[in-house]
């Protein structure tokens, strides 16, 4: 056994050898350009939060953080970023690129993204997606790994599960679920929930279950919506079922084309792998039902979901500035090409 393991740890070390050389051809463009490797991931990840904070940065990155905080200055002086003191927490600093730190940002993404697709630009389009499916199934792997000793450590009251029979209440309560979770942590306000509410007044009048898909996650556990004793502050609700933790919706918008929509978990049950399973079954369920594409419409603000996203193959296609719902962010879109026969 011991002899079997070295023999591994050898091949996977020359794979890290292999792969560092391409890494380091890809980056030569970084250390180039004005900013170092660590410099340039300090201003992608600012750019792709609207709540950035220097205890983001160093938890993100596992930057020191006094190495982080003579970045920050560096960037002040030239006039890449700016801070502003935090709305809802004084002690706290946002950090926002400027005009000039964003142009930079976008020149560093563009040749970034022209260096890999010349890495790639040769290679047939069958082969290109097998290289990215096992790209992917590295990353799945080490990650369930991580993922699998955190849910053993806290695993939710009770079991969840997922079920797709719409019943009168669940749009209800689903919406309710997004107006008090996104008033708490993005500090939306009443408007968001109107627009959830319309968005589900599209959906009921044109259901259609051969193309769309309503899932709702529930349990009959403690830390529900009830207000219960497990209720997370601020989110009890005692007209609201005590079941309800979470939902996911695909909706069909061509014969190849779906919308995944309205995924949003309750704060208590996070952290169990519950957004990837349901994102997992509903993926699977456009696979069988033929799309080809799926797309989704998201926020800036949402960087935990964002990352399952681009962990799952979707690739951000368009964003847009908005000031809506009492706040100021970046509407994004996310498009993924489904592979049939192949799991996300």
């Amino acid at each position: 056994m011991a002899h079997h393991t070295d023999a591994l740890v050898q091949e996977i070390r020359q794979f890290n050898r292999f792969y560092t050389n391409i890494i380091g051809l890809l980056d030569r463009h970084v250390l180039n350009s004005p900013f170092s490797l660590a410099e340039a991931r300090v201003l992608l990840e600012i750019s792709q939060s609207s709540h950035c904070t220097a205890s983001r940065l160093i938890e993100q990155l596992n930057l020191d953080p006094g190495y982080l905080s003579r970045i920050i200055k560096r960037f002040e002086r030239e006039h890449l970023v700016y801070r502003e003191r935090s709305n809802t927490d004084g002690r706290s600093n946002l950090v926002y690129l400027t005009e000039a730190g964003r142009r930079i940002m976008d020149g560093l993404e563009t040749t970034s993204n022209r260096q890999i697709r010349g890495l790639i630009g040769e290679l047939p389009a069958s082969r290109q997606l097998e290289l990215v499916q096992c790209m992917k199934t590295i990353q799945r792997i080490l990650d369930i790994d991580r993922e699998s000793t955190a849910s053993e450590q806290s695993e939710p009251p009770e079991k969840v599960h997922l079920r797709h029979d719409l019943r009168p209440g669940d749009i209800g309560s689903i919406i309710h679920l997004h107006g008090v979770i996104y008033a708490a942590e993005c500090g939306y306000n009443h408007e968001f929930e109107g627009y959830v509410c319309g968005t589900f007044q599209s959906f009921a009048a044109s259901y259609r279950p051969g193309r769309d898909r309503l899932w709702v996650a529930e349990t009959s556990g403690p830390g529900g919506l009830g207000g219960g004793p497990g209720a997370p502050g601020g989110l009890g609700n005692p007209g609201a079922p005590a079941d309800l933790v979470g939902s996911v919706a695909i909706i069909g918008h061509t014969e190849t084309t779906a919308q995944l929509r309205w995924l949003l978990i309750q704060p208590s049950y996070r952290g169990k792998r519950l957004g990837q399973r349901m994102l997992d079954e509903a993926l699977q369920f456009c696979r069988e039902r033929g799309y080809q594409q799926v797309f989704l419409l998201t926020t800036s603000d949402q960087q935990t979901a964002i990352h399952m996203y681009k962990k799952a193959g979707f690739v951000k296609t368009e964003t847009k500035p908005v000031q809506i719902w009492g706040r100021s962010f970046t509407d994004e879109r996310y498009e993924l090409t489904l592979v049939p026969g192949v799991a996300s």
